[in-house]
């Protein structure tokens, strides 16, 4: 399995795992303003105002994240299950890549060319949550997809940024 995930203190520490079968793909987010941030470049998957469901979603920047993951899991063979996960902004790109890959696109409607078999989001949110029941309703094969595939969730009590409600919330997303 390949896993892409996103640790500040790199691969060495995930590959301190005893995990032998998981080759671990640590990207770094490319610098970009912010708005979150008063607009101050930072690492970052993509755009981010506030946290609030009726915060505008960075369509655009989500895609193009979603597609240098995939861009980086299409090289691992074919005979291998994918997984994508992250903290964070790298969970929010994880589940954003869940929601490209049961709905079989990216929000600008290109396709999504990987199978992804799990998803792990740490401390992380949902973006385009309030247009995910608009993107899946009458599709009943992106409700099979979602259905099956794995998704891991864990959120800490004390996120000073995103706050358990808002987790427990999208959960039932």
């Amino acid at each position: 399995m390949a896993l892409v995930i996103r640790a500040q203190a790199g691969p060495q520490l995930l590959e301190t795992l005893p995990l032998p079968n998981i080759k671990w793909i640590c990207p770094t987010a490319p610098t970009r303003p912010v708005r979150l941030f008063g607009g101050f470049p930072c690492t970052a998957w993509f755009d981010v105002g506030d946290f609030s469901e009726d915060a505008p979603d960075d369509l655009e920047g989500l895609d193009a994240s979603a597609a240098h993951v995939a861009n980086l899991l299409s090289t691992e063979p074919a005979d291998i299950k994918l997984g994508v996960g992250g903290f964070s902004m790298g969970a929010a790109t994880a589940l954003y890549s869940a929601i490209c890959l049961v709905s079989g696109n990216y929000g600008n409607g290109n396709l999504y060319p990987v199978n992804l078999s799990a998803i792990v989001g740490l401390s992380g949110w949902l973006p385009c949550s309030r247009n995910l029941r608009n993107r899946m309703e009458g599709s009943h094969e992106a409700a099979r997809r979602a259905a099956s595939l794995p998704i891991f969730l864990c959120h800490g009590l004390g996120d000073e940024w995103l706050h358990m409600n808002m987790g427990r919330d999208q959960r039932r997303t």
